[in-house]
């Protein structure tokens, strides 16, 4: 179900809050790919570190002009910003083009300034230090009516949904430094929310996406085709290193190790015991909490769950979860984008880079 027409060439990368991973693949086949750590602070020198590589390895895609590149940050840097606004129109008459003209630009205008100020009160971030990078229409509704345009159709109340995509001012701006010092141009920015509003769509899927990461889990529902919720909430897989670091007196990266071989099966039965009394409870909360802040948008959690992201690796997670809705599964690479010779496509964890991949190619297919 994938489009056939995909660009030649895309080098995707995904800034996380502790580890970049990036992704080169040339005719649907893997070339290049990793992880590497950051530090919170300094992220910027692996980023153009791998920028620097990627150039000096594939030197011929501007000559050739072949290629794009995708990027993608945390949901701590690259914020989503969900509105929408109703207009009150004069006339009854059918809507022209220049009166449509005239209500996108209206709308373009109040719903950016209203996406930034609703980000900046959820973020507690000042509304100068964020860029506005694209404002996306999601639906078009004339008297509560959806419709694929405004143009020749009558209606008092037209409304306008969609979601703003805005990047920290410090983020863009050492970005655009990156993109002046080499030759790859300017990169698509991908927000994971937009990524799979287009998958869900072409799967046909209405569905509750849950992105678990480590510092956060991002919220994306789709119903009818159509976003209808995008949040994020300020914990992820973390907190179940946290725990280990509590219970069991390890430092953040011997918990983190601990986590991984519990991950793999390569600790003993009792070990696997005692960590599941550990992480069920908290899974649990987890879950409680999403479960909270669907309700205060007046949602059910009762749509079929795909979970992915390194959080999604932990039977704990899928476990709560099923406890609350019949149909879980984990998204994996390989079932949002087939990539040849890429053996984390079963890796849950390299979910969202796959998906700037996608987005990419339906972006310029």
């Amino acid at each position: 179900m994938i489009s056939s027409k995909q660009p030649d060439r895309i080098f995707a990368i995904d800034v996380g809050d502790l580890y970049l991973k990036f992704l080169f693949m040339e005719n649907n086949r893997a070339v290049l790919w990793g992880r590497e750590e950051l530090n919170v602070i300094f992220w910027r020198r692996p980023l153009e570190h791998i920028w620097e590589m990627v150039q000096n390895f594939f030197l011929s895609w501007k000559e050739k002009e072949q290629g794009s590149v995708v990027l993608g940050f945390s949901p701590s840097s690259l914020k989503g910003s969900f509105v929408s606004h109703t207009l009150v129109r004069q006339s009854l008459d059918v809507i022209t083009a220049g009166e449509e003209q005239a209500l996108s630009q209206e709308f373009q205008k109040v719903l950016e300034e209203k996406a930034l100020e609703t980000l900046s009160q959820e973020s507690g971030i000042r509304k100068e230090d964020f860029v506005l990078e694209r404002f996306t229409v999601l639906e078009k509704k004339i008297d509560g009516y959806t419709v694929p345009s405004f143009k020749d159709f009558k209606g008092k109340e037209v409304t306008l949904r969609g979601l703003g995509v805005f990047l920290l001012r410090t983020h863009h701006e050492i970005l655009e430094y990156i993109v002046s010092q080499y030759k790859l141009g300017a990169p698509l920015l991908s927000h994971e929310a937009e990524s799979l509003t287009l998958f869900a769509k072409e799967k046909g899927l209405d569905a509750l996406f849950l992105d678990v990461g480590d510092t956060h889990i991002g919220l994306s529902l789709v119903q009818e085709q159509s976003l209808v919720f995008s949040d994020v909430l300020q914990i992820g897989g973390d907190r179940f290193t946290q725990i280990l670091m509590r219970s069991l007196g390890m430092k953040a990266n011997i918990a983190r190790e601990f986590k991984e071989k519990y991950v793999k099966g390569q600790l003993s039965e009792d070990l696997r015991a005692r960590m599941k009394e550990l992480f069920l409870p908290e899974a649990r909360n987890l879950i409680t909490l999403i479960q909270e802040r669907m309700q205060k948008k007046g949602l059910a959690f009762s749509y079929p769950v795909f979970l992915f992201g390194g959080g999604a690796l932990l039977e704990e997670l899928k476990e709560a979860v099923q406890e609350q809705a019949q149909d879980v599964s984990l998204l994996l690479p390989k079932d949002v984008f087939a990539v040849q010779n890429f053996p984390p496509s079963l890796n849950p964890q390299y979910t969202p880079l796959v998906l700037q991949m996608y987005y990419a190619s339906k972006k310029i297919s």
